[in-house]
């Protein structure tokens, strides 16, 4: 889990750093709406990214165990059935 959480972690607050500095050009412009909309929004994906998807999720995750990946019977009739390519060649990978 904590693999996972340092391999995802990095990408998830890289993204959050890029939306937040996109958001708060907005705070810098002139009228206030945009001011408050900037700050606003960049609030929200920083609690976002640090409390809700690199604390929350993954406990949740953990405590769910595989339940977290059930897929309920009338999800799975309407969903397409994906294969992989070693399903599709019969159980070989060629090259």
């Amino acid at each position: 889990m904590v693999g996972s959480i340092r391999g995802s972690g990095r990408v998830v607050v890289s993204a959050a750093a890029v939306m937040i500095a996109v958001f708060l050009t907005f705070a810098l412009s002139g009228p206030l709406a945009p001011n408050e909309m900037g700050v606003i929004l960049a609030v929200a994906v920083a609690l976002d990214a640090l409390v809700v998807r690199l604390v929350l999720l993954p406990v949740l995750l953990r405590l769910g165990h595989h339940h977290s990946w059930h897929l309920p019977r009338w999800l799975a009739k309407i969903l397409p059935r994906i294969r992989s390519l070693t399903e599709c060649l019969g159980g070989t990978a060629r090259r």
